[in-house]
């Protein structure tokens, strides 16, 4: 069962996000993943990925990676994103089907279409 502190500290970051306050933000989402909340992960690798200059594309994988290790079919397919952005087919087709694996339902469309 996920940390409940970690939920109230994710929902926390969130709204900070939301209001601009990216670094506030991401201390608190670091705070959240020590307790293994997984959307904070998720979170905070989109931030290092889309919203700081420049940003930090590795980290963000590491971040993707971990949450995608922990279940989340939402950052394996932030991974097969990634992959296919800068064209490493191999990789991308390892993170759709992982995507697919865990029940991303664009993941399972764009593999039954690929059939």
């Amino acid at each position: 069962m996920e940390d409940l502190e970690g939920e109230q500290l994710w929902r926390s970051a969130s709204a900070l996000e939301d209001k601009g306050r990216l670094n506030e933000a991401i201390a608190l989402y670091k705070k959240a993943i020590i307790k293994k909340n997984i959307n904070s992960m998720i979170n905070l690798a989109n931030i290092y990925d889309d919203k700081i200059k420049p940003s930090r594309p590795h980290e963000a994988v590491l971040l993707y990676k971990k949450a995608a290790r922990w279940g989340s079919s939402v950052a394996a397919w932030n991974l097969y994103k990634h992959f296919s952005n800068i064209f490493d087919k191999r990789k991308s087709k390892y993170w759709l089907d992982r995507a697919a694996s865990l029940g991303d339902e664009d993941a399972i469309s764009i593999l039954k279409k690929r059939k």
